[in-house]
């Protein structure tokens, strides 16, 4: 999930609405009956095909792509306002990455594959999880991934056509953030983003995703960058984190900006660190399965941390 700010430095945190009206929904229970959704990625290059320097470029992307939406991609288009316009000038701006769609879609079908086979091992450590539909669509060259109440919504175009095991480790990492919700309950797991002081809520919660991800169904930490950038200067950084609980400052660990590079500022340490305080808890407990139910329920996310134990050493 991203945490995005804004150029006039309001925090906007999206999936406020996640779920909502939703008390039970009716997806899967099997890993096999889930569905990863192309068809977005399909009608795009059928419009990308047809672009030319004459041609206008953005009423074809509307007629081909916009007009066709999955709800997946209406569910995107409704939280960042995307639109015909915005995709043209990324497309003219970033020509290499919106040409290596067509190659990651004709393997679609190994994709789908491997998905499956990420949500078989996903089952073995979450038994009751449920599996919505993952969408993935084209969008504007940001690389947002959230989780929605129709399921996970991935934007390719950015770093995951030709990177496989980055794309593997989002879904995980949003379907995850499905089950917190469901585990949670709807009111808590959208109040949690009104909710005052809630720094280390979110931390927490992020924490807990990359945790599930990278350490449990993955088995693949060594590809968690954000744990390995805060690990490199982990003592300074849990200085740092201490003075900035205080004050909330949560920028630095969770935010991140699109039109900057963010400054050369690391990206999102709260990742990381979060994902420490979890692993912290979960090897302290005896009862893995209630460990993992607490950290998915996190009813008293102080009582969480302390017990964790985690005061920033390797």
């Amino acid at each position: 999930m991203k945490w995005i700010k804004s150029p006039n430095s309001v925090l906007i945190l999206f999936l406020t609405t996640i779920l909502q009206g939703i008390a039970q929904p009716n997806y899967p229970l099997q890993p096999e009956q889930a569905q990863l959704i192309t068809s977005d990625i399909k009608n795009f290059l059928e419009a990308y095909e047809q672009l030319t320097i004459e041609s206008d470029t953005i009423q074809i992307l509307q007629t081909h792509y916009f007009d066709g939406a999955s709800v997946g991609l209406k569910e995107y288009i409704s939280r960042f306002s995307l639109n015909a316009n915005d995709l043209s000038k990324s497309i003219a701006k970033f020509p290499d990455d919106y040409q290596k769609i067509r190659s990651f879609y004709n393997e679609a079908e190994t994709t789908k594959i491997g998905y499956i086979n990420e949500l078989i091992r996903y089952k073995e450590v979450l038994p009751q999880a449920m599996f919505p539909p993952t969408y993935l669509i084209v969008a504007d060259h940001k690389g947002i991934a959230q989780a929605s109440k129709y399921g996970q919504l991935i934007s390719i175009e950015l770093k995951y056509t030709d990177n496989s095991e980055a794309l593997k480790n989002t879904c995980v990492h949003e379907l995850t953030h499905f089950q917190q919700a469901m585990t949670m309950g709807i009111q808590k797991y959208t109040g949690m983003y009104s909710k005052e002081n809630n720094m280390l809520d979110m931390i927490l919660r992020e924490g807990t995703a990359e945790f599930i991800t990278y350490k449990l169904v993955r088995k693949n930490p060594e590809q968690f960058k954000k744990l390995s950038h805060y690990e490199a200067d982990e003592m300074n950084l849990w200085k740092k984190f201490q003075a900035d609980l205080k004050s909330q400052a949560s920028d630095y660990w969770l935010n991140v900006t699109y039109d900057d590079n963010n400054k050369g500022v690391p990206i999102q340490m709260g990742y990381g660190l979060g994902y420490k305080i979890v692993e912290a808890y979960y090897n302290k407990q005896e009862d893995k399965n209630q460990a993992l139910k607490d950290i998915l329920m996190m009813e008293d996310v102080t009582s969480l941390y302390q017990q964790s134990g985690y005061q920033g050493s390797n």
